[in-house]
């Protein structure tokens, strides 16, 4: 029988999920199940092929792995590694079954519920229907992150619709099931309306970096809300911190005129007026801000009395200008 293209890598998706559950069964005292014993042997057929394989070695691989759910189809990883052979293959229906059983041998299972959830949104035919069939899942019995799992569809579902109030209750409920959901945070303080009050702005961007740190955008704009407020000083250790991150993640550009004036600004509310012109004269090499960046730095030479400096800062305004 002919090697079709995708053996190589179904072979490898399959070592790799294969790899810790063999780390654990070295590891236990008690002897395995006959299904366990035809999961390993699935296993160890596709380490043996690993230079030489076939779709007959595929289809070993797949007629052991079945054995042993029809001993005990609690076997996870039977279920697991088939859902990988059947999506390489194309077989959606079968890759769909494969995800049910697993769910039924392990219902908390977040990774198949996502998959399941996915597949049942994209079975219904209209908008009104995928929400109504995600609020009949919300209604069941199920463990809070997988609850958390279906207001987050729910949102998404009322943001498409436009319908922000809505999507913020439906990830309320997502952060009270599970408060620790980054995605839901960063959704729920991307939807906030521009007119909420700076606390409830300013407390949603927190629990963002709370749960995300690397959240650079976020730190910023938190920055700014403080800064707004009249706190330059926690405002500046904000901005301090998403001029660090920005450096730690993206070390090869320089940083964005925006954040440096930004910066600026900060350091002249805290009356740190040379550390707002050095802020400001940086931020006049990055193109995408130099008009302002050269509106701002005269504003600081002048207030400080340098006037020939301020004069060559107006003629090279008016040079970009131009």
């Amino acid at each position: 029988m002919p090697k079709r293209p995708h053996l190589r890598l179904l072979f490898v998706c399959f070592l790799i999920a294969a790899a810790p559950a063999a780390a654990l069964a070295a590891g236990r005292n008690e002897p395995l199940t006959t299904a366990e014993l035809l999961v390993d042997l699935a296993r160890d057929y596709a380490l043996n092929q690993r230079d030489a394989r076939s779709a007959a070695d595929v289809q070993h691989v797949r007629t052991l792995l079945r054995a042993a759910l029809r001993l005990d189809p609690r076997q996870t990883d039977a279920y697991a590694w088939l859902y990988e052979l059947a999506t390489l293959d194309g077989d959606t229906a079968e890759a769909g079954r494969m995800v049910s059983g697993l769910l039924e041998a392990d219902p908390t299972n977040q990774g198949a519920f996502a998959l399941w959830l996915g597949a049942g949104v994209r079975a219904q035919q209209t908008a009104e229907k995928r929400t109504a069939w995600l609020l009949a899942v919300a209604a069941g019995q199920r463990p809070p992150a997988l609850l958390a799992m279906v207001h987050m569809e729910l949102a998404r579902l009322a943001l498409e619709r436009l319908d922000s109030p809505t999507a913020r209750q439906e990830l309320k409920q997502a952060l009270h099931f599970e408060p620790a959901s980054s995605a839901a945070a960063t959704l729920a303080w991307q939807t906030l309306d521009a007119e909420a009050p700076p606390l409830e702005r300013l407390r949603a961007a927190l629990l963002v970096l709370q749960l995300n740190p690397a959240a650079l955008a976020t730190a910023w704009q938190a920055g700014l809300i403080l800064n707004d407020y009249g706190l330059v000083e926690e405002a500046g250790r904000l901005l301090d911190y998403a001029r660090d991150l920005q450096r730690t993640l993206n070390p090869q550009d320089p940083l964005p005129g925006d954040l440096l004036l930004d910066l600026a600004r900060n350091r002249l509310a805290r009356g740190q007026l040379d550390a707002a012109t050095d802020l400001a004269r940086q931020a006049t090499t990055d193109s995408r801000a130099a008009s302002e960046a050269l509106l701002v730095l005269h504003y600081l030479l002048t207030r400080q009395g340098l006037s020939a400096d301020a004069d060559d800062t107006r003629a090279r305004l008016r040079s970009e200008e131009r």
